[in-house]
């Protein structure tokens, strides 16, 4: 992302205060490409150095695959109520800052405030499998952006159920099957 109208020192000071790492090259003064990334704590290694593949290796704001094969594996990224936690903390110093993401741009701390709950119900899986961003990680608030809008996030569930969890339609129904027969053969009857 590029920051603007924000200095680095306040970036690395919002990161701290969250909890979470800055990868950052300074562009100018106020202007910067920050990439965000989780803070992995020693807690979340075991003894002989390797991360524990379960719920005890997850760091704070620890994203998931938006993967419809793999949506529990960790991925090396901030998931979305990080950046939502991180954007607040720079604006809490900085409130005129401009952000620019892959998602959205955010222009000033009221603007952010007002739109940034759409951002979450943005589709980061593919059409097959989709999947909120707000989805995508382990945080304890995970599908959820707050607001009305999780009414909205709710809808988006249950259309996503319809794609995720497919009805067989080969042989499951005996019914079904008749039925498509009968069909079938009184349309032959009729000519078409």
């Amino acid at each position: 992302m590029i920051a603007s109208k924000i200095t680095a020192d306040t970036l690395e000071r919002a990161a701290q205060e969250i909890g979470v790492t800055l990868d950052m090259t300074s562009l100018s003064r106020t202007q910067h490409r920050v990439k965000v990334n989780p803070l992995v704590p020693e807690t979340c290694y075991s003894a002989s150095g390797r991360r524990y593949r379960d719920e005890r290796g997850d760091a704070p704001y620890q994203r998931t695959s938006s993967s419809g094969f793999r949506s529990d594996r960790r991925v090396s990224a901030v998931c979305w109520h990080g950046f939502r936690d991180f954007f607040r903390a720079c604006y809490r110093i900085e409130p005129n800052a401009v952000f620019r993401t892959g998602m959205a741009t955010w222009k000033g701390s009221e603007h952010f405030e007002e739109n940034f709950q759409e951002s979450g119900h943005r589709n980061i899986g593919s059409q097959m499998y989709p999947m909120a961003a707000a989805e995508a990680c382990r945080c304890p608030e995970s599908g959820s952006v707050g607001g009305s809008y999780s009414v909205r996030l709710g809808a988006y569930n249950e259309r996503r159920a319809l794609y995720t969890n497919p009805v067989d339609t080969y042989g499951a129904d005996e019914a079904d099957g008749a039925a498509c027969r009968a069909m079938a053969n009184a349309l032959r009857s009729a000519g078409r």
